[in-house]
């Protein structure tokens, strides 16, 4: 991701964005591993999601927001049915 933003492999920061898959976990623990982790890499494929430009708008929206105390980086988790990966 360091690359895609244009940020130096040294800098010792924090980079942290996410993307959504919405597969039912029925339907990925009958697929492989391999198959799972091609989606999940899929979308940090530019052509398929505008994670730069997203990222940034969020980075602009929250540099902006007087309360940001309110901000969560999970966004809304549902811990009954949702999982969070990362890597």
């Amino acid at each position: 991701m360091r690359q895609r933003f244009r940020i130096p492999q040294g800098y010792p920061g924090l980079l942290q964005t996410l993307t959504y898959n919405t597969d039912p976990i029925q339907k990925l623990s009958k697929e492989s591993l391999g198959v799972v982790a091609a989606k999940l890499r899929s979308q940090l494929d530019p052509k398929k999601n505008a994670l730069v430009f997203n990222t940034r708008a969020l980075a602009t929206f929250l540099s902006r927001w007087a309360d940001k105390t309110k901000a969560s980086f999970t966004a809304m988790v549902n811990v009954s049915s949702d999982f969070m990966l990362s890597s």
